[in-house]
């Protein structure tokens, strides 16, 4: 769903969307759900012009790929 916000333009709508996914992917400890949600609000601060939370949650997501082991 953030995705779509972010193709209509609305990055603000769609980090809601991210902010809940993430939420939920780390309740349920899904790692990759995590990792594309971190990613996702990465790009869409980026799409707003926030280069400093975006780069914040990259790193977030690169720290998660190298530690990450898949079931």
């Amino acid at each position: 769903m953030g995705n779509a916000y972010v193709a209509l333009g609305d990055a603000r709508k769609a980090i809601e969307f991210h902010e809940q996914y993430l939420l939920i992917a780390r309740e349920i400890g899904d790692r990759r759900g995590e990792g594309n949600a971190l990613g996702s609000l990465g790009n869409a601060y980026a799409n707003l012009g926030d280069a400093r939370k975006a780069i914040e949650f990259h790193e977030q997501y690169c720290q998660l790929r190298v530690n990450w082991r898949p079931p």
